[in-house]
Protein backbone atom coordinates (compact mmCIF):
# COMPACT_ATOMS: atom_id res chain seq x y z
CA UNK A 1 0.00 0.00 0.00
CA UNK A 2 1.40 3.34 -0.66
CA UNK A 3 0.35 5.81 1.24
CA UNK A 4 0.70 8.99 2.41
CA UNK A 5 1.62 9.11 6.30
CA UNK A 6 2.82 12.76 7.42
CA UNK A 7 -0.41 13.82 9.29
CA UNK A 8 -0.16 17.37 9.07
CA UNK A 9 -0.49 17.13 5.59
CA UNK A 10 -3.59 18.63 4.27
CA UNK A 11 -3.58 15.39 1.19
CA UNK A 12 -4.44 13.39 4.18
CA UNK A 13 -7.52 11.87 5.36
CA UNK A 14 -6.22 11.21 9.43
CA UNK A 15 -8.33 12.52 12.42
CA UNK A 16 -9.06 11.92 15.91
CA UNK A 17 -11.51 10.13 17.81
CA UNK A 18 -12.29 9.97 21.34
CA UNK A 19 -13.20 6.91 23.88
CA UNK A 20 -14.11 7.66 27.17
CA UNK A 21 -12.65 5.85 30.74
CA UNK A 22 -15.64 5.63 33.19
CA UNK A 23 -14.99 5.25 36.95
CA UNK A 24 -17.00 2.32 37.77
CA UNK A 25 -17.50 3.46 41.16
CA UNK A 26 -19.24 7.21 41.11
CA UNK A 27 -19.82 6.40 36.95
CA UNK A 28 -18.31 9.64 36.03
CA UNK A 29 -15.59 10.46 32.94
CA UNK A 30 -12.34 9.69 34.25
CA UNK A 31 -11.04 10.50 30.79
CA UNK A 32 -10.69 10.28 27.30
CA UNK A 33 -8.32 8.07 24.77
CA UNK A 34 -7.56 9.81 21.60
CA UNK A 35 -7.03 7.95 18.73
CA UNK A 36 -6.21 8.19 15.46
CA UNK A 37 -8.20 7.27 12.31
CA UNK A 38 -7.80 6.95 8.97
CA UNK A 39 -10.67 6.93 6.03
CA UNK A 40 -8.26 5.40 3.27
CA UNK A 41 -7.17 2.80 5.59
CA UNK A 42 -9.70 1.91 7.93
CA UNK A 43 -8.19 -0.44 10.37
CA UNK A 44 -6.03 1.36 13.19
CA UNK A 45 -2.99 -1.73 13.32
CA UNK A 46 -3.12 -1.32 9.01
CA UNK A 47 -2.57 2.30 9.44
CA UNK A 48 0.55 1.44 12.04
CA UNK A 49 1.98 -1.20 10.56
CA UNK A 50 1.93 0.53 6.96
CA UNK A 51 3.58 3.33 8.42
CA UNK A 52 6.42 1.06 10.56
CA UNK A 53 6.87 -0.84 6.93
CA UNK A 54 7.54 3.39 5.57
CA UNK A 55 10.10 3.95 8.83
CA UNK A 56 7.52 6.60 9.60
CA UNK A 57 6.20 5.49 12.75
CA UNK A 58 7.72 7.90 14.97
CA UNK A 59 6.59 10.62 12.57
CA UNK A 60 3.07 9.39 12.43
CA UNK A 61 3.29 8.83 16.49
CA UNK A 62 4.91 12.44 17.47
CA UNK A 63 2.28 14.34 14.72
CA UNK A 64 -0.72 12.15 15.90
CA UNK A 65 0.22 13.59 19.68
CA UNK A 66 -0.08 17.22 18.50
CA UNK A 67 -2.59 17.22 16.31
CA UNK A 68 -4.53 15.19 18.79
CA UNK A 69 -4.42 18.23 21.06
CA UNK A 70 -5.18 20.33 18.27
CA UNK A 71 -8.42 18.81 17.87
CA UNK A 72 -9.04 18.54 21.27
CA UNK A 73 -8.41 22.39 21.40
CA UNK A 74 -10.73 23.07 18.98
CA UNK A 75 -14.12 20.69 20.22
CA UNK A 76 -13.49 22.38 23.50
CA UNK A 77 -12.19 19.41 25.68
CA UNK A 78 -11.81 20.66 29.46
CA UNK A 79 -8.57 18.87 29.66
CA UNK A 80 -7.42 20.23 33.04
CA UNK A 81 -10.55 18.12 34.31
CA UNK A 82 -9.74 14.86 32.69
CA UNK A 83 -7.08 12.57 32.15
CA UNK A 84 -6.03 12.18 28.85
CA UNK A 85 -4.57 9.12 26.92
CA UNK A 86 -2.45 9.10 23.78
CA UNK A 87 -0.85 6.87 22.34
CA UNK A 88 3.10 5.93 21.46
CA UNK A 89 4.92 2.96 20.37
CA UNK A 90 8.28 1.92 22.73
CA UNK A 91 10.15 2.52 19.64
CA UNK A 92 8.80 6.13 19.28
CA UNK A 93 9.02 6.67 23.19
CA UNK A 94 13.10 6.12 22.86
CA UNK A 95 13.36 7.95 19.83
CA UNK A 96 15.72 11.08 20.22
CA UNK A 97 13.22 13.61 18.53
CA UNK A 98 10.42 12.30 21.07
CA UNK A 99 11.73 14.05 23.81
CA UNK A 100 12.19 17.35 22.37
CA UNK A 101 9.10 17.58 21.40
CA UNK A 102 7.32 16.23 23.92
CA UNK A 103 9.21 19.61 25.62
CA UNK A 104 7.38 21.52 23.10
CA UNK A 105 3.78 19.96 24.01
CA UNK A 106 4.52 20.75 27.25
CA UNK A 107 5.09 24.58 26.69
CA UNK A 108 2.01 24.35 24.63
CA UNK A 109 -0.57 22.38 27.16
CA UNK A 110 1.33 24.61 30.37
CA UNK A 111 -0.37 23.12 33.41
CA UNK A 112 -2.73 20.87 31.42
CA UNK A 113 -0.09 18.40 30.67
CA UNK A 114 -0.25 17.21 34.64
CA UNK A 115 -3.56 15.20 32.79
CA UNK A 116 -1.69 14.10 29.75
CA UNK A 117 -0.93 10.33 30.35
CA UNK A 118 1.87 8.79 27.67
CA UNK A 119 -0.06 5.26 26.94
CA UNK A 120 2.81 3.18 25.90
CA UNK A 121 1.15 0.91 23.48
CA UNK A 122 1.89 -3.09 23.51
CA UNK A 123 5.47 -3.47 23.69
CA UNK A 124 7.85 -4.32 20.82
CA UNK A 125 9.69 -7.97 20.50
CA UNK A 126 13.09 -5.43 20.10
CA UNK A 127 12.79 -3.01 23.26
CA UNK A 128 15.05 -2.33 25.36
CA UNK A 129 13.32 -2.14 28.74
CA UNK A 130 16.34 -0.22 30.88
CA UNK A 131 15.94 2.55 28.19
CA UNK A 132 12.03 2.31 28.27
CA UNK A 133 12.32 2.86 32.17
CA UNK A 134 14.72 5.77 31.92
CA UNK A 135 13.03 7.53 29.45
CA UNK A 136 9.58 7.21 31.37
CA UNK A 137 11.43 8.60 34.69
CA UNK A 138 11.87 11.68 32.58
CA UNK A 139 8.77 12.16 30.95
CA UNK A 140 7.58 11.68 34.66
CA UNK A 141 9.43 15.11 36.12
CA UNK A 142 8.06 16.98 33.42
CA UNK A 143 4.85 16.24 34.92
CA UNK A 144 3.17 13.68 32.47
CA UNK A 145 2.03 10.57 33.51
CA UNK A 146 2.69 6.78 32.28
CA UNK A 147 0.65 4.36 31.09
CA UNK A 148 0.85 0.76 29.63
CA UNK A 149 -1.49 -0.49 27.16
CA UNK A 150 -2.64 -4.31 27.16
CA UNK A 151 -1.25 -5.61 30.45
CA UNK A 152 -2.03 -9.62 30.14
CA UNK A 153 -1.38 -9.70 26.38
CA UNK A 154 2.19 -9.71 23.77
CA UNK A 155 5.28 -8.69 25.24
CA UNK A 156 4.63 -6.73 29.00
CA UNK A 157 5.91 -8.96 31.33
CA UNK A 158 5.81 -8.76 34.92
CA UNK A 159 8.67 -7.64 35.38
CA UNK A 160 8.04 -4.61 32.44
CA UNK A 161 5.65 -3.44 35.18
CA UNK A 162 7.52 -3.86 38.05
CA UNK A 163 10.27 -1.94 36.40
CA UNK A 164 8.61 1.20 34.50
CA UNK A 165 5.64 1.09 37.62
CA UNK A 166 3.66 3.00 35.44
CA UNK A 167 1.17 5.60 37.33
CA UNK A 168 -1.95 3.75 34.93
CA UNK A 169 -2.32 -0.09 34.11
CA UNK A 170 -4.04 -0.70 31.43
CA UNK A 171 -5.67 -4.44 31.49
CA UNK A 172 -6.23 -6.19 28.09
CA UNK A 173 -9.43 -6.90 26.92
CA UNK A 174 -8.98 -10.52 27.13
CA UNK A 175 -9.74 -10.42 30.72
CA UNK A 176 -13.19 -8.08 30.58
CA UNK A 177 -14.82 -10.95 27.98
CA UNK A 178 -17.23 -13.68 29.28
CA UNK A 179 -15.44 -12.44 32.76
CA UNK A 180 -18.94 -12.92 34.48
CA UNK A 181 -18.56 -16.78 33.61
CA UNK A 182 -14.82 -17.82 33.96
CA UNK A 183 -13.65 -18.14 37.52
CA UNK A 184 -10.01 -18.23 36.29
CA UNK A 185 -10.35 -15.04 34.63
CA UNK A 186 -12.04 -13.72 37.95
CA UNK A 187 -9.17 -15.20 39.97
CA UNK A 188 -6.66 -13.52 37.56
CA UNK A 189 -8.59 -10.30 37.74
CA UNK A 190 -8.28 -9.91 41.53
CA UNK A 191 -4.50 -10.93 41.38
CA UNK A 192 -3.63 -8.45 38.61
CA UNK A 193 -5.47 -5.58 40.85
CA UNK A 194 -3.76 -6.88 44.13
CA UNK A 195 -0.68 -6.27 42.24
CA UNK A 196 -1.34 -3.00 40.60
CA UNK A 197 -3.54 -0.82 42.18
CA UNK A 198 -1.84 0.39 45.03
CA UNK A 199 0.71 1.83 42.69
CA UNK A 200 -1.28 2.29 39.42
CA UNK A 201 -5.27 3.42 38.84
CA UNK A 202 -6.47 0.17 36.83
CA UNK A 203 -8.15 0.51 34.07
CA UNK A 204 -9.96 -2.75 32.19
CA UNK A 205 -10.20 -2.49 28.55
CA UNK A 206 -13.23 -4.46 26.16
CA UNK A 207 -16.57 -3.79 28.26
CA UNK A 208 -18.65 -4.88 26.42
CA UNK A 209 -21.42 -6.78 28.08
CA UNK A 210 -23.12 -6.24 31.17
CA UNK A 211 -23.00 -9.50 33.19
CA UNK A 212 -18.92 -8.67 32.83
CA UNK A 213 -19.49 -4.90 33.65
CA UNK A 214 -21.42 -6.16 36.60
CA UNK A 215 -18.90 -8.78 37.90
CA UNK A 216 -16.15 -6.56 37.13
CA UNK A 217 -17.16 -4.02 39.82
CA UNK A 218 -17.72 -6.75 41.96
CA UNK A 219 -13.99 -7.26 42.03
CA UNK A 220 -13.81 -3.94 42.75
CA UNK A 221 -11.90 -2.47 39.12
CA UNK A 222 -12.22 0.88 39.63
CA UNK A 223 -11.91 2.02 35.53
CA UNK A 224 -13.29 0.56 32.94
CA UNK A 225 -12.99 1.57 28.72
CA UNK A 226 -15.37 -0.31 26.31
CA UNK A 227 -17.88 -0.37 23.80
CA UNK A 228 -20.37 -0.85 26.21
CA UNK A 229 -19.51 2.38 28.04
CA UNK A 230 -18.76 4.41 25.11
CA UNK A 231 -17.18 3.93 21.75
CA UNK A 232 -14.94 5.57 19.77
CA UNK A 233 -16.61 8.80 18.47
CA UNK A 234 -15.83 12.29 17.06
CA UNK A 235 -15.19 14.65 20.31
CA UNK A 236 -18.59 16.65 19.64
CA UNK A 237 -20.13 12.88 20.46
CA UNK A 238 -18.91 13.12 24.17
CA UNK A 239 -19.11 16.77 25.31
CA UNK A 240 -21.65 18.45 27.64
CA UNK A 241 -24.80 19.15 26.15
CA UNK A 242 -24.63 17.03 23.16
CA UNK A 243 -24.59 13.33 24.82
CA UNK A 244 -27.08 10.87 22.87
CA UNK A 245 -30.16 9.55 24.86
CA UNK A 246 -28.41 6.13 24.10
CA UNK A 247 -25.28 7.18 25.48
CA UNK A 248 -26.57 8.84 28.69
CA UNK A 249 -28.68 5.32 28.80
CA UNK A 250 -25.69 3.22 29.27
CA UNK A 251 -23.54 5.66 31.19
CA UNK A 252 -25.84 5.26 33.95
CA UNK A 253 -24.71 1.75 35.23
CA UNK A 254 -26.34 -0.98 37.57
CA UNK A 255 -25.64 -1.42 40.55
CA UNK A 256 -26.57 -4.94 40.00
Amino acid sequence: MDLKLDITSEENDFYHVIQPVINLITNDVYGYEVLLRSQQVQNPKLLFDNAREHNQLVNVDISSIFKAFETLNQGGVPIKDKRILVNVFPSTLVDTSFYYHLQQLKSYLGSVSNNVVIEINEAEKEMELFIVKEVAQEIRKDGFLIALNDLGKGEWTLRSILEINPDIAKIDRYFAKDLAESPKKQKALKFMLMLLREDAEVIVEGFESEPDLQKAKELGVPYGQGYLLGKPKPIKYYMPGVYPSEYRRLWRLQDG
